[in-house]
């Protein structure tokens, strides 16, 4: 997957939150009675973002202007730019697509 094929995109996350996992950092998502996921905090984040009205474009934005705002907040300048973010998030969009947590 390719970001300019799917910056226009707009996923919608499938699933609902259940808990932290037991290790205390990952997430878990439960898709159906017999799915249920783990994942990363990052790919949570992404995911909860996925609300199917906004594109892949404006959650790459999106996340760009948190780590802005945390970078800020602790004083320090902010490191990563957007062209840094789009092929981790994309990478990550495609994996929480295969698993069918969400679609596009």
């Amino acid at each position: 997957m390719d970001f300019n094929e799917v910056k226009e995109k707009k996923p919608t996350k499938k699933g609902e939150f259940l808990e932290m996992a037991e290790d205390g950092q990952n997430f878990m998502i439960k898709l159906g009675d017999d799915k249920v996921f783990e994942v990363h905090p990052i790919a949570y984040y992404v995911w909860s973002l996925c609300d199917g009205s906004t594109s892949v474009e404006n959650i790459v934005n999106k996340i760009e202007e948190e780590l802005k705002k945390e970078s800020e907040d602790e004083g320090k300048e902010n490191e990563i730019n957007k062209e840094q973010l789009i092929q981790p998030v994309v990478t990550i969009l495609n994996e929480l697509e295969k698993a069918s947590l969400i679609i596009f």
